[in-house]
């Protein structure tokens, strides 16, 4: 094999293989689309075979040193540990979060309806069987239910200078709801059912208890904040049920296959929570225990599905071949 002649027929492509490491490293993985992706490794197998015929007829010559320097920082940049960029955070937070949910909103919305169900539930037994409801109720409710002398919340028996007893315990509620409702669903969404449901029956039962004496000043201390909360919930809910489906129901995968891509896609929707989280809980801290008129909370309320609307809408020129390729 003549040295000069080898060089001139495989130089193009080594020239565009280092290119494209090149614009890899200027600008990152989402820089890349799916054709050039699929050129970047069809070139680096040609410079692995080209390798093979350097060092078997040019042994010692430069080269062979390129070829080798050419397909290990490939290979590196190919199969190794992928460092994690700004850029990279935030197209997952900004794009690929959103196009998830988007994506599983029927999952969402199934644990939105199995929380609504259980809130009537909640609000009939309260009606029809208050003995039961008083039994679902935090401990501190249950003998001032019992008694039928309500305290306004968060004014009567309650601090002001502590966040309102009630606000405070269903926001930290709301928060293992939404790590149990994604958790559970290891046990094919029964879990996760249930905690729907019997949270729903939760916050039924207390709208019921305290519908007749101080529903304003209730709801006044549970929106502001609860929308996102709630929002949080069955959205988690919905990465529970969502793992379930790809448990119960793998398809022509792999049972472990499907599991863990229905995993990796819940995660990524439970991700979607957190910002939600913080939004509430900033609320929670500096606007419901405020004394402010109960329509500027609700106002707040209001505001509040503003952002949580901006922030779960898929991005325009989304793409799903991109999505394929993100390491989350």
């Amino acid at each position: 094999m003549q040295h000069d002649s080898f060089v001139r027929a495989r130089q193009s492509g080594w020239q565009r293989l280092e290119q494209l490491l090149h614009d890899l490293d200027r600008r990152g993985w989402r820089s890349l689309p799916p054709a050039k992706l699929e050129e970047l490794s069809s070139l680096y197998l040609q410079a692995s075979s080209d390798l093979a015929l350097a060092a078997t007829h040019f042994p010692q010559g430069q080269t062979h040193r390129y070829l080798n320097s050419l397909v290990a920082r490939s290979h590196a940049r190919l199969y190794g540990v992928r460092t994690t960029s700004w850029r990279d955070i935030f197209h997952f937070f900004w794009r690929q979060v959103p196009e998830t949910f988007w994506r599983l909103r029927r999952a969402v919305l199934m644990a939105f309806l199995l929380f609504f169900i259980g809130a009537l539930a909640g609000v009939a037994t309260a009606k029809w069987q208050p003995q039961y409801a008083a039994a679902m109720l935090p401990q501190q409710f249950r003998e001032i239910v019992a008694q039928g002398d309500l305290p306004e919340p968060g004014r009567h028996g309650v601090p002001l200078s502590q966040a309102p007893v009630m606000s405070t315990a269903i926001m930290l509620n709301n928060i293992q709801v939404a790590a149990f409702s994604f958790a559970l669903g290891v046990t094919a969404g029964l879990g996760t059912v249930y905690v729907l449901l019997q949270n729903g029956a939760l916050l039924g039962v207390l709208a019921a208890v305290f519908q007749h004496q101080w529903a304003v000043r209730f709801w006044s201390l549970i929106l502001p904040h609860g929308l996102l909360e709630l929002t949080a919930i069955f959205i988690a809910g919905g990465a529970g049920l969502h793992f379930a489906a790809g448990l119960i129901r793998p398809g022509d995968r792999p049972r472990s296959e499907s599991m863990a891509r229905h995993g990796r896609e819940a995660i990524t929707l439970v991700v979607a929570a957190i910002p939600m989280l913080v939004l509430a809980g900033f609320i929670e801290g500096f606007i419901t225990p405020a004394d402010i008129p109960a329509e500027a909370k609700f106002l707040v309320a209001g505001l509040s599905l503003v952002p949580m609307a901006v922030y779960l809408w898929p991005r325009r020129g989304y793409s799903k071949a991109r999505a394929l390729t993100s390491r989350y």
